[in-house]
C-alpha cells in the first residue's frame, strides 16, 4: 500500500515529534511505500517528501494552559491562516502520491482532505484530548470557522474530529494514558520497537523541549548538580548548540539511543520522551511547563510512581541531586520501574501498527 503520514510537527521544539513520526515512517516502510507532508523535509530520508507549512507559534494570542486544544492553538496549529495553506499542500500530496491510506498525527486539515479524496485515515491521539478541562470557544474558532469552508460540522471538542476515522491508535498503557472505553481507541504501548537495551549507571540524560525556566538558569542549575561527577550527562534544550564541558555534553537533538540506556532522565513531560523512558524502564525526573500535555504526562509520573516531579519555583541545583540520588538509590523504584517496561511491552511496540495496517490491507481486498 502507498501511506501518507501527517504529522504535526511544531515549530518550537520539534525534535521528539519528529523522532516519534521518523519511528513510525521506518516501521511501516519495511512493507509499505511511504510518503511525509511536513515543512521538516530535510528530517527524513527514503520516503517521498512533500512539503508543508511550519506552524508559527501564536506569541500574542491569548493563552489557555488547560486544554490539548489550547496547546494547539498556542502551537500555532489552529490558526485559519495555517489550516488553510496546510489544506493545500495536503491536497497536493493527495494529488501527487495517490495514497491509500493517510495516517495523522493531530493535523486538523488532513481528515477533511481525506474525506474529501475518500481516502481511509488512521488518526494517533493523545489521553490529553479525552481530559474533562474546559475549552474556551477561542480555541476552536479558526478550527470551526475552517471545517465549515469544507462542509464538515462544528465541534465542541479537537476529539470530535476522531469519530469518522477507520482506526484510532493511542500510545501508552491505561494506567499512564487512559482513554474512554467508548473513544474505541486502538492501543500500542511502546512509540518504538523493542530493542535489548543495557542499562548505563553512568549516564544521565536531560532533555527539555518546553522549559518553564530559563535556558540560562536549566544550565546554571544542571551545571551546579552535574559538572565534575563521575558520569555522563547529555543535555538538551531549544536551541541547544552541541558542546562538551568535562563530563556535560550538549547535544543538539535528544537521541533515544542515549534515553533508553540512561540511568535517570531530567525532562519536561515531552510525550515521546515519556514514552520512551516508561518503555526502557528509565527513572524520570519532570519539571513541567505550563502546557496541558506536559503537566499530564507529569501527573501521571506522580501517580504511577515513576520518578519524581519538580516545579518550575522549586527548581534549584539541590532539589534537581536530591531527585537524582532518590531514582538512583530506590530499589523500590527500580523494581517498579522493571513493572511498568514490562506493562507497555505487553501493549506490544510499533510491529502492532504494521498487524494493524495489515488487517486494514486485507479487509479491502477481500
Amino acid at each position: 500500500m502507498k501511506i501518507l503520514i501527517a504529522p504535526f510537527i511544531p515549530r518550537i521544539a520539534p525534535e521528539p515529534w519528529a523522532s516519534a513520526c521518523e519511528n513510525i515512517a521506518d516501521v511501516i516502510r519495511s512493507r509499505h511505500t511511504v510518503g511525509i507532508c511536513t515543512h521538516m523535509e530535510g528530517r527524513f530520508h527514503h520516503v517521498s517528501l512533500y512539503h508543508s507549512p511550519a506552524p508559527a507559534k501564536q506569541h500574542f494570542a491569548r493563552n489557555d494552559h488547560r486544554s490539548f486544544e489550547g496547546w494547539l492553538k498556542k502551537a500555532g496549529g489552529a490558526s485559519l491562516s495555517f489550516l488553510r495553506q496546510d489544506e493545500e499542500a495536503l491536497q497536493k500530496a493527495v494529488e501527487s502520491f495517490h495514497p491509500d491510506l493517510i495516517v495523522t498525527d493531530v493535523r486538523v486539515a488532513a481528515i477533511p482532505v481525506a474525506r474529501r479524496n475518500g481516502i481511509p485515515v488512521i488518526a494517533i491521539v493523545h489521553s490529553t484530548l479525552y481530559h474533562r478541562a474546559e475549552v474556551p470557544a477561542f480555541c476552536l474558532k479558526d478550527i470551526n470557522s475552517f471545517l465549515s469552508s469544507c462542509g464538515e460540522g462544528q465541534i465542541l471538542r479537537l476529539r470530535d474530529l476522531y469519530p469518522c476515522c477507520d482506526y484510532r491508535i493511542g500510545f501508552g498503557t491505561v494506567q499512564t494514558d487512559p482513554f474512554p472505553i467508548s473513544a474505541d481507541i486502538t492501543r500500542i504501548g511502546m512509540m518504538t520497537l523493542s530493542q535489548l537495551s543495557i542499562r548505563n549507571d553512568a549516564t544521565v540524560s536531560v532533555c527539555f523541549t518546553e522549559p518553564s525556566v530559563s535556558i540560562r538558569k536549566l544550565t546554571k542549575v544542571i551545571e551546579g548538580a552535574f559538572l565534575g561527577a563521575p558520569y555522563e550527562v547529555y543535555i538538551h534544550y531549544p536551541g541547544c548548540i552541541g558542546h562538551t564541558q568535562r563530563n556535560l555534553h550538549f547535544i543538539k537533538e535528544p537521541k533515544e539511543s542515549l534515553l533508553r540506556r540512561s540511568s535517570i532522565c531530567i525532562h519536561d513531560g515531552s510525550p515521546f520522551i515519556t514514552n520512551i523512558c516508561h518503555c526502557y524502564g528509565v527513572p524520570q525526573v519532570v519539571v513541567p511547563s505550563d502546557s496541558c500535555i506536559s503537566r499530564f504526562h507529569a501527573f501521571s509520573i506522580r501517580r504511577e510512581g515513576s520518578g519524581v516531579v519538580i516545579d518550575a519555583d522549586q527548581f534549584n541545583v539541590s532539589t534537581i541531586y536530591e531527585a537524582y540520588r532518590t531514582c538512583i538509590v530506590n530499589t523500590s523504584l527500580q523494581q517498579h520501574m522493571h513493572h511498568i517496561s514490562s506493562e507497555f511491552l505487553k501493549e506490544g511496540d510499533l510491529l502492532k501498527l504494521l498487524n494493524i495496517l495489515s488487517n486494514y490491507e486485507q479487509r479491502r481486498n477481500s
